[in-house]
């Protein structure tokens, strides 16, 4: 008898938890309905609602919670004043108000974010998105700090969009444990600095396949700690203006077919592996610039560094320099002595000609001076 209670108590006593649980997932719509001083409190009950457009005074957003920012949330801003986790973020197609991160972190659960119209300002705290970012107009603009996904990211311009603007000064990170997509179209403003790898799915699940209208530019540094930056699949160019960095790690990989254009340190660790099957990789610092590719092959190699004098050497470190096609120096020193290495090269070597000098003045005979 005992025993029979004891278990009845405890199934009741899940029921009412699973119930609590299930009660506290819910929609919270921002109307921004406080008082003049709290109106754009992300913090003041007021400005939440139950439904599109309803009566303020709902509980702020929990991690549970689903926020949707929509038509009937008017033109009124909500400013973020603290640390929050939700389960997702909606800026719909037809709002015209902004969202400021300020200073507070943002955590986004599996729903992810989606951004079809307005403003979205980041701050100097990380946002971080266990689901997919998906963006077809409106300004993301402003984050400073680190901005993760476990999901795939997608920025286009809709149809019916005036702009679609996405600007990271921070760093984008690529987290998640399955292939992850990486997705610009046309028509859209973009600004990424720095660009990290960290995806831990392994084996044939960890690429990030990228497919960025023109090309990828990132005016930070690209590090690849984890997973497979896949640039061949969509035959992707790069540029980066500070460095390339794969980890000491079977798990980081780079594979492209495509041009790769490089200032600052390149440095592939000894478990990392690099695989070029085309296009041509040009080193174009205004300094001096080291290499290390761990011996591993490219295909074409450009030497375009402008830093002149003593300042223009591009020294190589870690292994031969092994070339499937052509070696063009252009401008700069390639440095194969400093670490005694060998070079080999398929499609041979291409130095620039020698200015030509001016041919001496040839002399002519003059007629004599008249004198009396």
């Amino acid at each position: 008898m005992f025993l029979r209670i004891a278990s009845s108590v405890s199934l009741a006593a899940l029921l009412f938890v699973s119930s609590a649980d299930i009660a506290l997932a819910a929609s919270r719509y921002w109307v921004g309905g406080g008082e003049a001083a709290v109106r754009n409190q992300w913090e003041n009950t007021a400005n939440w609602a139950a439904t599109s457009g309803g009566a303020g005074g709902e509980t702020i957003p929990v991690a549970a919670d689903l926020v949707i920012f929509d038509k009937l949330s008017g033109g009124v801003n909500a400013q973020i004043r603290s640390n929050i986790t939700i389960t997702g973020l909606e800026l719909n197609s037809a709002w015209t108000g902004s969202l400021l991160q300020g200073t507070g972190s943002i955590a986004i659960g599996t729903s992810g974010m989606t951004v079809g119209s307005g403003r979205f300002i980041g701050g100097n705290a990380a946002v971080a998105n266990s689901g997919s970012y998906t963006q077809t107009g409106g300004v993301v603009t402003g984050l400073m700090n680190t901005f993760s996904l476990s999901g795939s990211l997608s920025i286009t311009k809709g149809a019916g969009s005036v702009y679609s603007t996405f600007t990271n000064t921070g760093t984008l990170i690529f987290n998640g444990n399955a292939d992850q997509n990486f997705t610009v179209g046309a028509n859209v403003t973009k600004t990424f600095k720095n660009l990290t790898l960290n995806n831990v799915g392994g084996g044939t699940s960890d690429d990030i396949v990228t497919n960025v209208n023109g090309e990828l530019f990132l005016s930070g540094a690209l590090t690849i700690t984890s997973g497979n930056l896949d640039l061949s699949t969509n035959d992707m160019a790069l540029v980066t203006d500070r460095g390339i960095t794969l980890a000491d790690s079977a798990n980081a990989s780079l594979t492209t077919d495509s041009n790769v254009t490089a200032s600052g340190t390149i440095l592939v660790n000894d478990a990392a592996t690099l695989t070029v099957t085309a296009g041509t990789w040009t080193l174009n610092d205004d300094s001096d610039q080291a290499v290390d590719l761990d011996g591993q092959a490219l295909f074409n190699l450009t030497l375009n560094n402008v830093g002149g004098g003593t300042s223009d050497d591009v020294t190589i470190a870690g292994g031969p320099l092994l070339l499937s096609g052509a070696l063009t120096v252009t401008l700069g020193n390639l440095d194969m002595t400093s670490n005694s290495l060998a070079l080999i090269t398929e499609r041979g070597i291409l130095l620039p000609m020698p200015p030509r000098q001016p041919s001496p003045p040839t002399a002519t005979s003059q007629p004599p001076v008249p004198f009396s």
